[in-house]
């Protein structure tokens, strides 16, 4: 659920918790109905529960994205952070692989 992350911490800090209190719960409804149908119907086992947890994760991240309406990435290079972030990156990269042939 990590694309739901921004959205979430947005309307708690907007202190929506109703609204995040409400789309988990029909989020988890829908869930434990998709699972009991697909077991009901299609004789699946453990996967009725693992499309059933899909089916929840999709909704309410989906269902939150809707909602909020306040935050939606965009791709911007800057080449500055670009930089930035490659100096720091580099060095922990060549330090995991001498450390993984040193061993």
């Amino acid at each position: 659920q990590i694309i739901g992350i921004v959205p979430g911490t947005l309307a708690a800090k907007n202190l929506e918790f109703k609204k995040i209190n409400i789309l988990n719960g029909i989020a988890i409804f829908l869930e434990s109905l998709t699972a009991i149908i697909l077991v009901v119907f299609t004789h699946l086992t453990y996967w009725a529960l693992v499309i059933g947890m899909m089916v929840n994760a999709l909704f309410y991240n989906v269902s939150l994205w809707h909602s909020t309406k306040c935050w939606l990435p965009k791709f911007a290079f800057h080449k500055e952070v670009f930089h930035y972030l490659f100096r720091f990156g580099v060095y922990t990269w060549l330090f995991s692989i001498t450390n993984y042939f040193k061993q």
